[in-house]
């Protein structure tokens, strides 16, 4: 028996992270594709916060929104976060909806290549963690 520091020890390691890796990316890309199903509308901008991650070229901005738009003759508020350094505070937005919930109509785009990268690293996964073994 080889020692876990062995080459082959690591590489079984790093393919089960990259298989949990995987699994935990399929399973976000699938919630993000939800959202390809639900309906366009129009939806008014109230009451925006804004907030910003990290610093310099590498700030992100994004504003946490209320959003109110009608629906089968029924008035639906739900919180909507959009990117980007304009207030989109007193504007109409294209949005998506379901029931009460709402995202910006943009916001499905990212769940095929989050899905993508995750099968792409469960295929990695596998080849380092099952790959390689000898026929004795």
């Amino acid at each position: 028996m080889r020692p876990v520091g062995s080459l082959r020890g690591v590489r079984r390691i790093a393919g089960l992270v990259l298989i949990i890796v995987a699994v935990l990316l399929v399973a976000f890309g699938a919630y993000q594709l939800r959202i390809m199903a639900w309906d366009r509308s129009t939806g008014s901008v109230s009451a925006c916060t804004e907030h910003s991650t990290g610093t310099g070229t590498k700030r992100r901005v994004y504003h946490d929104c209320t959003v109110t738009w009608a629906d089968a003759g029924q008035t639906h508020q739900a919180p909507v976060t959009f990117d980007g350094p304009a207030d989109p505070s007193g504007t109409t937005q294209d949005i998506v909806v379901s029931g009460g919930d709402a995202a910006p109509a943009g916001a499905a785009g990212s769940g095929p290549f989050i899905i993508g990268f995750g099968v792409l690293f469960l295929l990695v996964g596998l080849v380092a963690r099952l790959g390689g073994r000898r026929q004795e």
